[in-house]
């Protein structure tokens, strides 16, 4: 399997989750539940207009089904015969590991973890010679942070807000912001919860039930949060992130064309691994891609497009193909002057 091939991978994590899920037996419709949850918008993957569902569920011919899963009594079990509990198990490289051991040292991940899951992985972790240090790991461009972080009350508030996500329940919060302005008893739904490495700090992202907006807040400016009692909201997580999506990202992707020379796809996907995209091959070596991004990353989307030199070409949409253009130009300018 191709490292940076989206498809793949992507489908890959699905066929992992669903084997696993599928030990002690999944119905038809919850199997279904999980792909649309985690497939992409075109659901045709395969030859002949097949598609993953189709391939899961064994609706087409022996040799054109996945045949991963078998069906017994109206329910679907994986065709691993396994006495373990998690059949199929993620297996960690060495260099994986020794980035593991150091971050269990961590005292902020201690405290998530927790003292029994931090013992666990420890003990699993005893054949690695880097022990009770974090040097093998190096971190760029990382914000000193100006504040102190209270562990136990960060575990606290970080899962308050992840059962707020896992159970879809809203969040009674009240916040400090940078600028000292107070909000009390603020009611919103969690959306997820972030870390930047860069500055070092725990996030939380939020749709405000109360201003009809989405919110970011800092987990260590939280003066209090807890899951909302007795309040039935209408809005769901899966709405907020659809009516995010359709209000802040572009009406239409911008389409490139790429000539997979000197690694140029590689680069490309690697410079694009935040975003949403879909690939096709045209032909040997050469792919069209679709970006789909958020308009205040246009900017940021074409300078990562320029960047990778003459084996990109933008197909689509003309007008950021006249702001490359133009750029090229006044670049060329700029040099012969």
């Amino acid at each position: 399997m191709e490292l940076f091939h989206e498809y793949k991978n992507k489908y890959f994590h699905l066929v992992f989750r669903i084997l696993n899920l599928a030990k002690n037996g999944l119905y038809k419709d919850e199997i279904i539940r999980l792909i649309e949850d985690e497939e992409y918008d075109e659901k045709v993957i395969g030859k002949d207009f097949k598609t993953f569902e189709g391939m899961i569920l064994n609706q087409y011919g022996k040799e054109d089904n996945f045949n991963f899963l078998e069906e017994r009594e109206g329910k679907y079990y994986s065709i691993l015969n396994s006495e373990d509990s998690i059949p199929l198990k993620v297996r960690f490289s060495k260099l994986e590991k020794s980035w593991l051991n150091g971050m269990i040292k961590e005292p902020v991940v201690q405290t998530l973890l927790g003292k029994e899951t931090s013992k666990k992985l420890e003990t699993a972790l005893t054949d690695m010679k880097e022990k009770g240090s974090n040097q093998i790991i190096e971190f760029t461009n990382k914000v000193q942070n100006g504040f102190d972080i209270d562990l136990e009350k960060l575990s606290k508030d970080f899962y308050t807000i992840l059962e707020g996500i896992i159970n879809e329940k809203p969040i009674l919060y009240s916040n400090v912001d940078k600028n000292g302005n107070e909000y009390n008893n603020q009611l919103a739904i969690p959306i997820r919860i972030e870390y930047s490495l860069k500055d070092d700090k725990f996030r939380a992202s939020l749709y405000s039930l109360d201003e009809k907006r989405s919110i970011l807040v800092n987990l260590h400016t939280l003066k209090e949060v807890k899951i909302a009692k007795n309040v039935d909201s209408n809005i769901k997580r899966k709405d907020v992130l659809k009516k995010l999506k359709e209000k802040k990202y572009s009406e239409v992707p911008i389409t490139i064309e790429l000539e997979d020379i000197r690694g140029a796809m590689e680069r490309c996907f690697m410079s694009f691994s935040s975003f949403e995209r879909n690939s096709r091959t045209i032909s040997k070596n050469k792919y069209e891609i679709d970006i789909y991004y958020y308009t205040f990353e246009e900017d940021e989307v074409i300078r990562k497009i320029m960047s990778l030199g003459p084996y990109v070409k933008v197909k689509a949409p003309n007008r950021v193909r006249e702001i490359i253009i133009d750029k090229i130009k006044r670049a060329f300018m700029y040099e012969t002057t």
